[in-house]
């Protein structure tokens, strides 16, 4: 008798027939930002001071139009291991292009993006302006809550 064999299955629907849930509810609406001629030195002090691991990058004249993401992995990465100085622009290291989703995108849309893109934060647009941000654990929550 051959054994059978799981297969990972892309996620597409729940196992109770529910509607896929739209982000609205859980998605973190505080984002603190840097513009992208501010240093890693800026952006660091920022992410200690309110015990955050994110930044995202915006434009200078428009704080509300989102152009890059700054995380713990890009300072460890593009940083630290490549030896660059704390007065490095945020320009030079953050990561582009952007990974963005809708505020109307649902749980199954953004749990896919995260896991195409190898990505653990989606940045929330609502007409291409920065509205919030979805982290992993907020989807491991939510999910964990709603596919039961």
């Amino acid at each position: 008798m051959k054994k059978e064999q799981s297969k990972k299955q892309p996620i597409t629907k729940r196992k109770n027939k529910q509607k896929n849930k739209g982000i609205t509810d859980y998605i973190i609406k505080k984002i603190f930002t840097c513009t992208k001629d501010q240093t890693v030195f800026e952006a660091c002090k920022l992410m200690a001071k309110h015990n955050i691991g994110t930044i995202v990058i915006v434009d200078k004249k428009d704080k509300k139009k989102p152009l890059g993401i700054f995380t713990e992995r890009d300072l460890v990465k593009k940083v630290i291991t490549q030896h660059k100085s704390s007065t490095e622009f945020l320009e030079n290291v953050m990561t582009r292009p952007l990974v963005t989703c809708s505020e109307n995108s649902d749980d199954v849309k953004i749990s896919n993006l995260m896991k195409k893109n190898d990505i653990k934060k989606v940045v929330i647009t609502k007409n291409k302006r920065l509205s919030g941000i979805v982290t992993q654990t907020d989807m491991i929550e939510f999910l964990s809550n709603s596919w039961l």
